[in-house]
């Protein structure tokens, strides 16, 4: 429910008896006797400095030069250097007749200034600018207006009218040009009316309706012309003969600042339609029951017919501002206006949700509402207009009960940009969606492109935007209807935004449809027609009425795909709580299968599940199977409800997550701690010129979120926070100390004594000249800090950090875009001065928390200040854990030969052909991929008392190699590999390659990577190769078929590292596996030439690993993995039955140990000493005795498990922190 607001009337006796006095302690209000006013007809532009736009990072020369105190007044024609490197002068420019600066760019800045013949508070008045410096202070611009008039149906933006106390002398003005302006500005200082005033260029507000009584509110702006902060006004609203005023509490308004505050209309129904007056007055309580008015204005308010199109105001939880939204209502036939369809539109860029609305002619079956991003611009329908979007939705099925089976989702340019990026996230709650000419992401449309050849540190950055992300999300859109509008020739959105979707829906979806109108632009309508065609389409809505949603109960298979389930969590009957790497696209395919009251299904990058049992009878247990894992027998929960957990790669049933841990209700990233009734509180116990840059940095962003977001936000100082705790419920401050209120926090920890309160116990810390993150510092005075914190006393508040070590630290935050869409920070980002010069080079920190709020269990980068290396908590792929369920490695058995073998690579010898081929080569991740091997691969192997004998056939149309020198590297080439290990102990292990051209490299590593392993050449005496080829070697010009490989690995050149007899005796198992390294090529030139060539990097190009038993992993190195081969002392081809390993299961688990230890040990510096800590606790499986047990002392461990042999007796099986594994009897 949406909150009411509490109107209190004020009483009779004191409307008519307002004393108008001024009491010591309170602002005195005056009238300015003579209006002034100064137009900014003069200036210095600075072309094309600073760049922003939608990226978390900007660089700027000006800037830099600002926060480091370097800054001077520059002078015409003053050469300036850019942070590109460039230079450019500064330049004298005029304003035209109108006062506008119009000089044509789109960024940079203009310098103005204004000589005063003393202080004085005036108004600043600016259009076409994002902000602006005055005297150094950051101002909020507007950047939306850069026109004295507007059409009559576009929205104004000439909001900002900003109180500035000028000094007497020179004040100096730095105006930010913007790309959408093209350049122009226009500003001017405006005597005000009143020290305490309104505003009325900015309302919020409601259209009454006829016969409804008014009991509703509007907001509009009010600025605090005066050096102290306001808390003690009201808000009275009168009508014409009204007997009772009725009265809100302004909230506290910082001194020199304005905001948007809500006023209550409340009053007896209309009997007739058309324009009303209500009066707006500030007034101020002095004393317990005296008033007086400090500033009035009439504001028009509209009355309409039930019928008509109209505006519904509600209060928002994200901050209790005040909001609407529009509705075309329905015409229905028989007049009941209930459970009927609806159909929600978002409005495009410049566009009012009253006006989006109006485009549509009333339908008899369907209501229509529009709302408003919380601007015309607002958050592009994604953060906070996301939100608004919900908060929408939520309220209009309160008032209109609609079908829920009939809800759609539709909207035009930057709306068509809101259904696709909005029906892709929310799968289960709209039956069809329409965009019409929308644009799918800030990447297709605005040129925002993605960094290639990503560091770590951007690619962290970039996992924040993953939300955004329409294509990866898509799939969502699945089972549901899509109907498409675009004009064909459509100069904003070019109809290749459609097309660049449809690309993507082609290869899922069988339910869409598209319609472009021939030789039509962005805008396009039909004026003998009710509605604008281009959004109210006939076939679209028609293609709406002929699609439902289906309920929860009658779904049985969900498809879901989520990167935050902080925004998005559930798809009807599942719901993915967690995930492994935060912020990237977790994903589940489940299916329930009713008769047998089970689940089934496979999970990626998910670390909690839930599933709702709502759909089967009650009653009786339920199994769920998940990546192979199966979970018999759950008992019938209480609330139809279970949850699972991954740990350690396997599944298991627990209970509800503490709502300590992250999950849908708080899951970050950072810029989620905007919300909640944030307040923003700003340190009081620095320098004074710490405590300037806080309590302006707060302002800033305040202003910005009102002109950006219609927002309304608490500013207090942190004395007045940490006084609230202690205060009566009956006093003003107590709200501050709700737990459930957002903090955004503006200082560190030693000029924030709200700091002490609120994060005394985060992981990270920032003090003067120091940022600790876990176990880890970056020192330094001039760093910018930016994180946030769940709030201890809640279960779905957040603590955001605003902060710097010092003050270049703090002030290099002023101009950081978190309040803008397409700007994504991670839970944490720590930037130093250098971004203003070179961009993300200058972030020197940025991580996600674990789903336990930790540094140590989640994922970051740091980057050496001084080195410039970053390091990476990023587990390497050779010590991520096996993400299969245990399967027996491939097997294969060896018979013995009696007639001599010759090495020429044809395997032509009786024994070779008797002996079966393997199963064909398979992608290296095995099961964990979709890709397969274009090409066939296949081994055997035989052998005798001296040799083991390998074979390979490589199918291949383009047989080429280039290596010739000897134990050169030769998977650079196209090659064939094996890999073996006589005793399986994962230690002293054999490598070898060759290619076509039969160049053979020998490396023998004492030890798996992953541990230290140190490879060293190692030449196997009496080895022999051959190669045979089946076409013509490194010739383009004909198509090959296939080459062969033969291999003698003599057992006397085996047997010092082998651990086990050699000879092996009949039935010894040794392990083994076969890599084939494939790349791709061109022709130049007549050759073949390896894309990429062997000196060029391309993440985007790689070469493809082709092996014989999977490694679950792009890592050939995990001999624990490996195929087991058994000797047999039969010819080749006899019937012999293999052996199973009865301990393979065991170290399958004992390696999930080892894996998780080593991540355990890379994140915290030392091992676990309890299963517990690594998630493991419990670990077990039928084939053992009991649990897995684990004895380390933090330096070193060993785990054991203990095998039940098929003889019943047993058998310990031991892996110790080097890796080896081995078993004792």
């Amino acid at each position: 429910m949406k909150e009411r607001i509490f109107v209190s009337p004020i009483p009779r006796s004191l409307t008519l008896t307002f004393i108008f006095v001024c009491l010591c302690g309170f602002p005195q209000i005056l009238k300015a006797e003579k209006p002034q006013r100064h137009l900014f007809t003069e200036a210095l532009l600075l072309e094309n400095a600073g760049m922003y736009g939608r990226r978390p990072v900007h660089t700027d020369a000006v800037v830099q030069e600002i926060i480091t105190g370097s800054w001077q007044a520059p002078n015409d024609g003053q050469a300036f250097m850019l942070a590109d490197g460039t230079e450019k002068n500064w330049r004298k420019v005029t304003a035209d007749d109108q006062g506008w600066f119009s000089e044509k760019g789109r960024g940079g800045y203009l310098y103005a200034t204004y000589t005063s013949d003393s202080e004085k508070v005036m108004l600043l008045h600016m259009m076409g600018n994002s902000m602006a410096y005055v005297n150094g202070v950051p101002r909020v611009g507007s950047r939306y207006q850069y026109r004295d008039a507007n059409n009559p149906w576009e929205p104004n933006f000439d909001l900002t009218y900003l109180p500035v106390k000028l000094k007497k002398g020179v004040n100096e003005f730095l105006f930010k040009r913007t790309w959408r302006s093209g350049g122009r500005v226009k500003a001017e200082l405006i005597s005000p009316e009143s020290q305490i005033m309104i505003i009325p260029n900015d309302t919020t507000l409601p259209d009454l309706l006829v016969g409804d009584p008014v009991d509703t509110v509007g907001a509009t702006v009010i600025a605090n012309c005066t050096g102290k902060a306001l808390d003690s006004l009201y808000l009275r609203t009168s009508w014409a003969g009204d007997k009772q005023p009725a009265s809100i509490k302004v909230p506290v308004i910082q001194p020199m600042s304005v905001r948007k505050v809500a006023f209550a209309l409340k009053r007896p129904e209309f009997e007739s339609a058309g324009k009303k007056q209500v009066e707006v007055s500030v007034v101020q309580q002095i004393g317990s029951w005296r008033y007086k008015t400090l500033h009035s204005r009439t504001i028009p308010i509209q009355v309409k017919q039930p019928h008509e199109t109209h505006k519904r105001t509600f209060i928002s939880d994200i901050d209790k501002s005040v909001q609407y939204f529009a509705v075309t209502p329905a015409s229905p036939l028989d007049g009941k206006n209930e459970n009927l369809a609806m159909v929600y539109s978002v409005h495009g860029a410049s566009v009012e949700a009253l006006n989006q609305a109006a485009s549509y002619a009333p339908k008899s079956w369907c209501n229509i509402v529009s709302p408003t991003n919380r601007r015309p611009y607002g958050f592009d329908w994604e953060d906070w207009g996301r939100t608004d979007l919900l908060e929408v939705m939520e309220i209009a099925e309160q008032q209109f009960n609609p079908d829920p089976s009939r809800v759609y989702l539709t909207g035009h340019s930057m709306g068509g940009h809101g259904t696709w990026i909005n029906g892709s996230t929310f799968p289960d709650k709209f039956a069809a969606v329409g965009p019409s000419a929308g644009w799918i992401s800030f990447h297709s449309y605005r040129g925002a492109e993605k960094t290639k050849n990503a560091s770590p540190i951007e690619k962290m950055l970039t996992r924040a935007e993953n939300p955004s992300d329409t294509i990866s999300l898509a799939e969502n859109l699945e089972h549901k209807g899509i109907y498409i509008i675009h004009g064909s020739a459509d100069d904003n959105v070019p109809a290749s935004e459609s097309y660049l979707m449809m690309d993507k829906l082609k290869t899922f979806h069988k339910d869409y449809m598209y319609y472009e109108e021939p030789g039509a632009g962005h805008w396009w309508d039909d004026p003998n027609t009710a509605g604008a065609e281009c959004v109210d389409w006939p076939p679209m809505f028609d293609f709406f009425a002929r699609h439902r949603l289906p309920r929860d109960e009658e779904i049985r298979q969900v498809d879901f795909v989520t990167a935050n389930p902080g925004v998005s969590a559930w798809s009807h009957l599942a719901g993915i709580e967690a995930q492994q790497k935060h912020l990237e696209p977790s994903r589940i395919s489940i299916r329930c299968n009713p008769p047998e009251r089970a689940f089934i299904g496979t999970t990626e990058n998910v670390a909690r599940l839930s599933l709702k049992l709502d759909h089967l009878p009650a009653g009786e247990p339920v199994s769920v199977t998940l990546d192979g894992w199966k979970i018999e027998n759950i008992d019938w929960p209480e609330k139809a409800q279970i949850w699972l957990a991954n740990r350690g790669g396997q599944w298991q049933q627990i209970g509800p997550a503490p709502t300590a841990e992250k999950g849908p209700h708080r899951n970050g990233p950072f810029k989620t701690a905007f919300d909640h009734n944030m307040m923003f509180v700003y340190g009081t116990n620095g320098t004074a010129a710490e405590n300037k840059w806080a309590r302006t940095k707060a302002r800033f962003d305040a202003e910005q979120w009102w002109y950006q977001g219609n927002g309304s936000v608490d500013i207090i100082s942190d004395v007045e926070f940490n006084s609230a705790f202690d205060a009566p419920a009956d006093d003003k401050l107590s709200s501050y100390a709700d737990p459930d209120r957002g903090v955004i926090l503006y200082g560190n920890a030693n000029t924030n004594t709200a700091w002490k309160t609120l994060l005394a116990d985060s992981p990270i810390q920032v003090k003067r000249r120091k940022v600790t993150i876990g176990k880890r510092e970056i020192t330094g005075d001039d760093l910018a800090c930016l994180f946030l914190r769940p709030h201890a006393d809640s279960d779905t508040a957040c603590v955001g950090v605003v902060s710097g070590t010092g003050l270049l630290g703090q002030r290099l935050t002023e101009r950081v875009t978190y309040l803008f869409a397409g700007c994504s920070y991670p839970d944490y980002t720590v930037i130093g001065p250098d971004m203003l010069t070179e961009g993300t080079k200058g972030v020197l920190a940025a991580g996600c928390f674990g789903n336990d709020w930790t540094v140590e269990n989640g994922e970051f980068v740091i980057t050496n200040r001084e080195t410039g290396e970053q390091k990476s908590s990023e587990l390497p792929a050779y010590i991520d854990i096996d993400p299969r369920p245990f399967v027996h490695p491939r097997h294969y058995i060896a018979g013995k030969v009696s007639e001599p073998i010759t090495i020429d690579g044809k395997l032509d010898e009786p024994g070779w052909r008797k002996a079966p081929w393997t199963e064909p080569h398979v992608d290296i991740e095995g099961m964990m991929t979709d890709k397969k091997p274009y090409l066939r691969t296949q081994t055997k192997m035989i052998w005798d008392d001296e040799c083991l004998y390998i074979g390979a056939k490589l199918h291949d149309p383009h047989i080429w190699g280039t290596i010739t020198e000897r134990n050169a590297v030769i998977f650079h080439d196209n090659d064939f590999e094996v890999f073996l290990d006589p005793d399986g102990d994962s230690h002293n292990y054999f490598e070898f390659e060759m290619n076509a051209l039969n160049t053979v490299w020998n490396l023998l590593l004492d030890k798996p990577y992953k541990h230290g392993g140190n490879p060293v050449i190692r030449e196997m005496p009496g080895q022999k190769t051959g190669v045979f080829v089946k076409g013509t070697l490194n010739d383009p010009s004909d198509e090959d078929e296939y080459w062969t490989v033969e291999i003698a690995f003599p057992f006397e050149g085996i047997e010092e590292y082998a651990g086990t007899a050699c000879p092996p005796a009949d039935g010894d198992q040794w392990r083994i596996n076969f890599s084939r390294v494939q790349w791709q090529h061109e022709v130049v030139d007549g050759k073949y030439v390896r894309v990429p060539a062997r000196d060029e990097k391309n993440p985007s190009v790689h070469e493809s690993n082709w092996i014989w038993s999977p490694q679950g992993r792009i890592n050939m190195h995990r001999p624990e993995t490996w195929g087991y081969l058994q000797f047999s002392a039969q010819p080749p081809g006899s019937n012999i039955a293999f052996t199973p390993d009865p301990t393979a299961h065991a170290r399958y688990l004992l390696h999930k140990v080892l894996y998780a230890q080593e991540g355990y040990k890379l994140r915290h510096g030392s091992y676990a000493a309890d299963l517990k800590d690594l998630g493991l606790q419990n670990l077990t499986d039928e084939s053992l005795a009991g649990p897995i047990e684990l004895q380390s002392d933090g330096k070193a461990y060993t785990a054991t498990a203990k095998v039940i042999l098929p003889d019943d007796k047993t058998a310990t099986v031991y892996i110790a922190h080097t890796g080896r594994t081995w078993t004792e009897y």
